[in-house]
């Protein structure tokens, strides 16, 4: 006997159906957002840096004296003062502070290090100083490459990889 009334709901093979297509589709999403997320997290470390540097130039400006940026092991020393490092990874942390290279007078910005993956590697080892006329005081030009998570061993990570360019004058642009 059938009923008069319509059956309500949805049968096992709609629902199914309706789960592949999902499943099909979150397939495809995850990568894209992961991808997203890591040019988010890229975009952010660039804009911190750029903007370290930015202040760093122009408080050279402003005050007619030396100031540095440069990469520092421990930003959050609780027993002393941070102090810079002699190396190209910039992700644990850097510093902006008036004075010369590795005499940290008086700190402007101190930045705490990235939790996320990747790595923010200079060109060169040790710090940037501009002159009080804002260009670069030693070593000319440098160049900072943004590398997301996992850039060593998955080579589609590679396209997610940017650079900032910092001239002798102490202009940024990505290169």
């Amino acid at each position: 006997m059938k009923s008069s009334q319509a059956s309500a709901g949805f049968t096992l093979q709609e629902m199914l159906v309706v789960m592949a297509i999902m499943g099909i589709v979150a397939a495809m999403a995850v990568p894209s957002f992961r991808d997203f997320a890591i040019q988010r997290s890229i975009a952010a470390q660039i804009t911190d840096l750029t903007s370290a540097l930015r202040l760093a130039r122009s408080e050279a400006l402003k005050r007619g004296r030396e100031v540095s940026l440069c990469p520092t092991d421990n930003p959050s020393v609780a027993n002393g003062r941070p102090k810079c490092t002699n190396s190209r990874d910039w992700k644990k942390g850097y510093l902006v502070f008036i004075g010369s290279i590795y005499a940290n007078d008086q700190y402007i910005r101190v930045q705490q290090p990235y939790s996320n993956g990747g790595s923010i590697l200079a060109d060169d080892v040790g710090g940037i100083r501009f002159r009080p006329n804002g260009v670069l005081k030693v070593g000319g030009a440098r160049t900072f490459t943004f590398k997301p998570p996992l850039a060593t061993s998955d080579r589609s990570y590679k396209t997610l990889e940017k650079k900032v360019c910092v001239s002798s004058t102490g202009v940024l642009a990505p290169c």
